[in-house]
């Protein structure tokens, strides 16, 4: 019909002619190729952590792997600007190597720490907590390298107290002996990580598991078993009077005597169903 060619006509002039003095058809190209740009991106990705996950389950019985050793996954935060620029970085290297040149990449510091943490006991500590934000887990990272003055991968007690300030004393071992690691008596990044999430809370009931633990002697085993099978004595009691006692100076037998006995009659008061222990409900 008329109509029909006159739309026709009016398409055909529109795609032959400019905006702002630009042709239609440049600026349809450009479209055209960053929605090409945009799905081949995502199937890069896909096919990356495809190959990831191959490669993870071909290497599920190296120890290396298991233990934390392993290859950290690919990146998933990185803009489609950020994965052409590591693309053409690449493409150079490639073609530089072939000629038996060496170029070197740039890496950023979530590259970096990546590479020096990474690892799947690393990863699987992260995925446990829900730290999902890798700009947070270089938070993480960051400040563990701030305890670990040396840079020796493991804090000693020496370090510890004196990056949180703690005292010499009973409780500031024991505080200690909630992140260290019973088998070298140090305590690593995946230690110190869980640690803080389960120490460093500031609710009410983290507060209260922290301060029921640090009242035993037996704090060093994990929170949940912990609370489910340890209950304080009265030696634990005993032991928090003569600590935190308005005349900690005094501690000839006579004291002592009569800080056990008010140490058993707070044991008697709060122990409702007289099992002999204190458990953290109570």
């Amino acid at each position: 019909t008329d109509e029909f060619q006159q739309g026709v006509g009016f398409a055909t002039a529109t795609a032959g002619g400019s905006v702002g003095g630009v042709p239609v058809a440049a600026i349809l190209g450009i479209v055209l190729v960053l929605l090409a740009a945009i799905a081949i991106d995502k199937l890069h990705r896909r096919h990356i952590m495809r190959k990831f996950r191959q490669a993870q389950l071909a290497n599920s019985d190296d120890a290396a792997a298991r233990v934390g050793d392993g290859t950290p996954p690919p990146r998933t935060d990185l803009t489609l600007r950020q994965r052409l620029s590591r693309c053409l970085w690449s493409i150079i290297q490639s073609m530089a190597w072939s000629f038996g040149l060496v170029i070197t990449k740039p890496i950023d510091r979530i590259d970096y720490l990546r590479g020096k943490f990474g690892g799947r006991r690393v990863d699987e500590a992260f995925d446990e907590l829900g730290i999902d934000d890798p700009y947070e887990r270089v938070k993480w990272q960051d400040k563990w390298l701030e305890v670990d003055a040396d840079e020796s991968m493991a804090v000693d007690r020496t370090e510890f107290s004196e990056y949180f300030r703690l005292p010499d004393d009973t409780y500031g071992k024991r505080c200690w002996n909630m992140f260290r690691n019973k088998g070298n008596d140090s305590c690593g990044f995946v230690e110190f990580l869980r640690s803080c999430a389960e120490c460093c809370q500031c609710d009410r009931l983290s507060s209260e598991k922290f301060a029921f633990r640090l009242l035993s002697r037996y704090c060093d085993d994990k929170p949940e078993k912990f609370l489910r099978k340890r209950c304080l004595d009265v030696a634990d009691l005993e032991a928090f009077l003569l600590h935190r006692s308005y005349d900690s100076t005094k501690q000839d037998a006579d004291y002592v005597a009569a800080q056990k006995k008010r140490a058993i009659k707070i044991g008697l008061y709060i122990d409702a169903d007289a099992s002999g222990g204190i458990s953290f409900e109570e």
